[in-house]
């Protein structure tokens, strides 16, 4: 049986018909920056989703990574009566929350959200990821509600097997307050450390760059932090005695599932999405700087029994992510 399905993704409809096409929206790659981008987007994707390649194409299934998206397909879904399923990797509503944006545009989003997920096979990276947007609307729920985490690789040896010089700390994430960069910074300025002891290097663009930046020289931590920007993560993780992670809100971790992998410790916030997937051997209290300075003393004292104390800690939780995801997403969206 030949299964057609559209996977709706950023800008491009995806059509698979034993093999994949690729169907790009109708616009100028080089101006999707535009708010007339986006309004001709809301206003003509959904016609496009419905008349041109549902129909055209007889399809069959239909999924979408982020509300967004599965709302531009509820027509297709709802006229064509085919499963709609989608997948869920952060909670928008609220990263809206904590950026301070606009309410009406939480309500609005909100609004949208609840259209969006209703009568859908709804799988969410994280289980409190998945209850939270279930649980915020009374009227619209989905058909199904369930699990689908990020998988990794069996887990590699890390390439830090001893160690030498200072202790290398890194943050990895888009620099803006959700992960709580400002606060690793006063942490380290907390220890009272010198550039002999530890290095911390933040990797990542985002609109708190030029804050951050100020805030680690006004915290006379400058000397211990660079800012390093993108970079692709092969080269970043070679050089990395220990991750850290000290998030108000997440969807699927990341950088935490990358180190993992590779057998790099971490110590992230105990949020209930690090929760999910580590012990509590790394999880710190979020906000409490004491625990946080505290364990990363302890790390600088006797740094290789410390770190093979984290590393050891988190093998049973690595173990656990490394499954069949192409098999578990294929389940999911044609069952």
């Amino acid at each position: 049986k030949v299964v057609r399905c559209i996977i709706l993704r950023s800008c491009v409809f995806p059509l698979i018909i034993r093999a994949v096409s690729f169907i790009r929206f109708p616009w100028p790659a080089s101006r999707t920056d535009t708010l007339l981008f986006w309004v001709a987007f809301h206003a003509l994707a959904p016609a496009m989703l419905l008349l041109y390649l549902g129909y055209r194409h007889r399809i069959s299934h239909a999924f979408a990574f982020g509300p967004t998206y599965a709302l531009f397909l509820q027509p297709l879904r709802w006229l064509k009566r085919i499963p709609l399923t989608l997948f869920l990797r952060a909670d928008t509503i609220e990263n809206h929350e904590i950026k301070g944006q606009s309410s009406r545009l939480a309500q609005l989003e909100t609004w949208l959200e609840s259209i969006a997920i209703h009568r859908v096979r709804l799988y969410g990276v994280s289980e409190v990821l998945a209850e939270t947007v279930v649980a915020r609307h009374r009227l619209a729920k989905p058909m199904y509600s369930g699990i689908l985490r990020n998988d990794i690789e069996p887990v590699r040896c890390s390439s830090s097997t001893g160690h030498v010089g200072p202790v290398r700390l890194v943050c990895v994430g888009i620099l803006e307050r959700r992960k709580n960069q400002a606060f690793m910074l006063q942490c380290v300025a907390l220890l009272g450390a010198s550039p002999s002891q530890l290095r911390l290097d933040i990797y990542g663009v985002g609109t708190d760059r030029d804050r951050l930046k100020q805030l680690a020289k006004d915290l006379g931590v400058d000397k211990l932090v660079r800012f390093k920007g993108w970079m692709p993560a092969e080269e970043i993780w070679g050089s990395v005695d220990l991750l850290l992670m000290p998030s108000l809100h997440e969807g699927a971790p990341n950088a935490v599932l990358e180190t993992m992998e590779r057998a790099i410790p971490v110590l992230v916030s105990d949020i209930p999405e690090h929760r999910e997937i580590l012990s509590p051997g790394s999880l710190l209290p979020l906000d409490d700087t004491s625990a946080w300075v505290d364990q990363l003393r302890e790390i600088l004292e006797s740094p290789r029994k410390s770190l093979q104390s984290l590393r050891e800690a988190q093998a049973s939780s690595a173990a656990r992510l490394c499954f069949n995801w192409d098999a578990r997403f294929t389940k999911a969206v044609l069952s």
